[in-house]
């Protein structure tokens, strides 16, 4: 198991790629997912940040950027041209996986133009990736075609792509479905390739809209650390040990109070410790 870091932590703190690299290397990662608008600016100077990771051993365990599918002809047509660029990005940087949401509709509300632009899309937008050897990750997010683990298994079943798999969000389950996260891993763990980790307390108001996480004035008071949360992440580490997991989890923090730096100081450590108490018993 790999551990990685992402940049959508720094989004209301400015702060140069680089120094996110030597920032999440120097504390121990294996791994940088960076967030899509952290890459702007960056377009004609790739081989400096690959020569950075190169140096400080880091690997770009995923690109994180936005598509919308299922909104209009407009966000479809830009999310394919916009694919093209992080694919091309995603050569670069020898990242083999691009996140992907499918929208900001919800499956219980798409109409069926709606799924099927969607799966028309995130095809689409496969094969192109998958000529230079890339996966897609669909993220399981709240308000998107994958909200659910049935929606999540049927839009794979339609999509039907080998190098299409799953980002798999516990806690965006956990707010959509308050299904236990190892009836999650029975159902998707063999379509997994990705896992993202955070923790809150869903009583003091859900966090995953999208709007909540961009907002620079919005406190999100529900956030807790990986250890103090709905979800108990010393089991799911100890399952995703038992079950040989070898790819990446990567911490995604939204604190508003704390510093993400010493977000990220404490959850690799709360990650490392859970490994390692997981062995020993």
């Amino acid at each position: 198991m790999k551990m990685s870091f992402c940049t959508i932590a720094f989004r209301h703190r400015p702060m140069y790629l680089e120094d996110m690299i030597f920032i999440i290397s120097k504390l121990g990662y294996n791994g940088i997912e960076i967030w899509g608008n952290h890459l702007r600016g960056y377009e004609t100077s790739l081989g400096k940040i690959r020569k950075i990771l190169k140096e400080r051993k880091l690997k770009v365990s995923m690109i994180s950027p936005h598509f919308d599918f299922t909104n209009n002809y407009r966000r479809w047509t830009k999310s394919i041209e916009d694919a093209k660029k992080f694919i091309a990005f995603s050569v670069e940087l020898n990242c083999p996986l691009i996140r992907c949401f499918t929208g900001q509709i919800g499956s219980e509300y798409a109409t069926r133009s709606q799924w099927e632009n969607g799966v028309k899309g995130i095809r689409h937008l496969a094969e192109l990736a998958q000529k230079e050897g890339i996966t897609i990750g669909i993220e399981t997010h709240p308000n998107t075609l994958a909200d659910t683990t049935i929606a999540v298994l049927k839009l794979l079943d339609e999509i039907k792509m080998e190098n299409v798999k799953i980002i798999l969000d516990f806690y965006n389950m956990w707010e959509t479905e308050k299904k236990d996260p190892i009836d999650v891993l029975n159902l998707l763990y063999s379509h997994t390739v990705h896992i993202h980790a955070k923790n809150a307390d869903v009583r003091k108001g859900k966090i995953s809209p999208f709007n909540y996480v961009i907002d620079k004035n919005r406190k999100l008071e529900s956030i807790r650390p990986l250890g103090k949360g709905d979800l108990n992440y010393k089991i799911i580490l100890k399952e995703l040990l038992k079950r040989g997991y070898k790819s990446y989890i990567s911490v995604e923090c939204f604190e508003t109070e704390r510093n993400p730096l010493w977000v990220a100081e404490e959850e690799i450590l709360f990650i490392k410790e859970s490994i390692k108490d997981a062995k020993v018993k």
